[in-house]
């Protein structure tokens, strides 16, 4: 084969290369082809074109080509050090590394599973005896496991996940993977080919199909439900002398679902259970666990897949200009205002009608009916996750609110400690886009060993927040607040570690005096004005916008009811354009002429225009409307006013600038 068919062949041998990677394989590329068949100048330009366009993906331009091909000429990398294709430096030695990997091969023959049905195991009292109180037959334990019992049943009625620990901890024993012993202890243990895996925290929902998939490995002779029915356990048989470290990842790499490996050894006592559906095959081919070589290639920086990683994540930024010009769907809002998609915190004291509030926001939600007797809301179902509250207790309270309740209000009483099943319940039920969780202490309790740890409740709320951005949904976390909170601002007395607060997209907390009926309302956040509320609790538990709220008093008595309208809706989304006050303003949407009534607003000095020269679509002025005379910013202002209100910030006169959320 001459020197061309060989570049050629050499070539075309190499995978394709996407963006972010092209110039560095070239490089690379045209070292190797400089040392390896002594390319240079326009011979190495035009091999590295070739290479340009059949390997990249776009391919780069004939002047970067070009460019490349001249750096290669001009580099000092000695041949020995040059590798074929892209590993991830310019100019900087790439090594060889062997690393020892663990593959589970299937043998061609099979076993039949009698033979290891009639293999003698030790039997257990409990998990903390370590005398066997007898010996059974892996077929005669398998056997009793398909017989209902009763002590199983009582573990699987119990919610307290404590309690079932303490019950299965009575529960009969048996090490399955060991021949009979005089004391179990992990060196007494005579490994006898066969070990029991566990696989934990599956949805009740699959488990049966989880057991079909788990019995169509090869190597798997019997599958049944755990003790506590919330996993599964399965018997595989391997041959050899493996290791459990070594076996149990190579065996993980067949199955879908996680293996428990807190199990240590391969001769692990397991508890008794009871599944009248238990699976028993007839024949089994047993698992081969193979050592191999892998050669893995480093460069003398960062390995290859690791750079690779790093290109793709790179090539995922959005230049400013590309921001500006992609659209992203308007931020959908719950409580037009007040709650927007993704994660809001509720807290407020001990005992002050959180739950109430809470309950009320989630029968208007799946009504439409005015929140707070002002505020509109969209229409969404609602899954309430009520831990502290009984079904009666609920039904109570919507009896006294009496309240619309819509038939997508969805209560639940058990969240079991499973907080990431939140995500599949979410897929299950799309139409759901309002989780109220009550509260977060009671829902994280199994999750998080300390509530105030910053890492733990990072991991956690931001598991959340990820949720409601997959879903376009609004998570409302209920918590509490510290009664020693020291600091001026409210929003650290929101109690547990402050990465809850941090990760929220929205805060709200609600305060009032024991026996008083009036209360407020702090919000905070990415997307909301920051203000407050005063609000009153009626004798029906329900809350609405007081009367004394500052801007309700800044409203003239004498105002028509659309004016009022328009005013109300401002004071949520101000700045904002007319567009923007009839999309998020169903009063205002519903006026013959909204634009006649913001100018008489104007002429009554309610409402200030503020002017944005030549911003909107094809050079036109954009006309915003605030109740004050410059762009807001988001900052508390003290002043009679806008006391518990607004700031603002002034600049140009015909040229104001503004942070906020809403596109023009």
């Amino acid at each position: 084969m001459d020197k061309n068919n060989r570049i050629e062949k050499y070539i075309n041998a190499i995978e394709q290369i996407d963006k972010g990677q092209r110039n560095d394989f070239l490089y690379r590329l045209g070292l190797s082809l400089r040392a390896e068949f002594g390319l240079t100048g326009d011979d190495l330009v035009s091999w590295l074109s070739y290479a340009n366009q059949t390997n990249c993906n776009p391919p780069l331009s004939d002047d970067e080509v070009i460019g490349i091909a001249r750096s290669v000429d001009k580099s000092d990398v000695p041949a020995g050090e040059a590798t074929a294709g892209y590993n991830g430096q310019h100019g900087k030695k790439a090594t060889k590394t062997e690393r020892k990997k663990y593959v589970v091969d299937i043998s061609a023959v099979s076993v039949s599973v009698d033979t290891l049905l009639s293999k003698e195991v030790s039997v257990y009292e409990n998990c903390k005896k370590n005398e066997p109180k007898g010996k059974m037959t892996v077929g005669e334990v398998l056997e009793s496991y398909r017989k209902p019992r009763e002590q199983i049943e009582v573990i699987r009625r119990e919610p307290n996940t404590e309690k079932r620990k303490e019950l299965k901890w009575k529960l009969t024993a048996v090490v399955f993977g060991s021949e009979p012993q005089i004391i179990r202890r992990n060196y007494a243990c005579k490994p006898n080919g066969i070990i029991c895996l566990d696989f934990d925290n599956i949805p009740k929902e699959e488990l049966e199909s989880a057991k079909q998939m788990i019995a169509a490995i090869p190597y798997i002779f019997s599958v049944g439900l755990s003790a506590s029915a919330g996993g599964l356990w399965a018997l595989a048989h391997y041959v050899g002398t493996p290791t459990f470290e070594t076996l149990l990842p190579a065996l993980q790499a067949d199955f879908r679902h996680k293996i428990d490996p807190s199990r240590k050894d391969l001769c692990g006592l397991r508890y008794t259970t009871s599944d009248k559906n238990l699976i028993i095959k007839n024949e089994v081919f047993p698992a081969i666990l193979t050592e191999r070589t892998e050669v893995v290639v480093e460069s003398s920086d960062w390995n290859v897949s690791k750079k690779q990683e790093w290109d793709k994540m790179f090539d995922t930024a959005l230049t400013a200009q590309e921001i500006l010009a992609t659209d992203f769907g308007e931020l959908k809002w719950i409580v037009n205002g007040l709650i927007p998609e993704g994660l809001t915190v509720f807290a407020g004291q001990t005992k002050i009608g959180k739950s109430w509030f809470a309950l009320q926001l989630a029968s208007c939600t799946t009504t439409s009916k005015r929140f707070l007797n002002e505020l509109d809301t969209n229409k969404n179902e609602v899954l309430y996750i009520a831990l502290e509250d009984s079904p009666r207790r609920i039904k109570s309270r919507l009896q006294f609110q009496n309240l619309p309740v819509g038939k997508g209000l969805h209560v639940i009483h058990e969240w079991q400690d499973q907080w990431e099943a939140l995500g599949y319940f979410l897929e299950k039920n799309p139409a759901i886009k309002v989780i109220v969780i009550d509260t977060w202490g009671r829902f994280i309790s199994g999750a998080c060993k300390d509530g105030n740890d910053y890492a733990e409740t990072t991991a956690l709320s931001s598991y959340l927040h990820e949720l409601s951005k997959q879903h376009r949904a609004a998570i409302i976390v209920i918590t509490h607040t510290r009664k020693d909170a020291l600091s001026n601002d409210w929003v650290d007395s929101v109690m547990g570690s402050k990465a809850l607060v941090a990760v929220a997209d929205t805060i709200l907390r609600l305060s009032r005096k024991r026996n008083e009926g009036e209360g407020t309302l702090s919000i905070t956040g990415r997307d909301v004005i920051e203000q407050e509320f005063i609000l009153e609790q009626s004798e029906d538990r329900t809350w609405k916008l007081s009367e004394k709220d500052w801007y309700q008093q800044s409203l003239d008595s004498k105002l028509t009811a659309e004016q009022r309208e328009v005013m109300k809706t401002l004071r949520l989304h101000e700045p904002a354009t007319l567009a923007v006050l009839k999309r998020y303003g169903r009063g205002v949407r519903e006026m013959e002429s909204p634009d006649e009534v913001l100018r008489q607003l104007v002429k009554l000095g309610m409402v200030y225009e503020n002017i944005r020269d030549g911003d909107g679509l094809e050079g036109r002025n954009i006309i915003e409307f605030s109740t004050s005379p410059s762009v807001a910013v988001a900052t508390p202002l003290k002043n009679k006013r806008f006391l518990g209100g607004i700031a603002t910030a002034t600049f140009k006169k015909t040229k104001n600038f503004s942070f906020f959320r809403h596109p023009f």
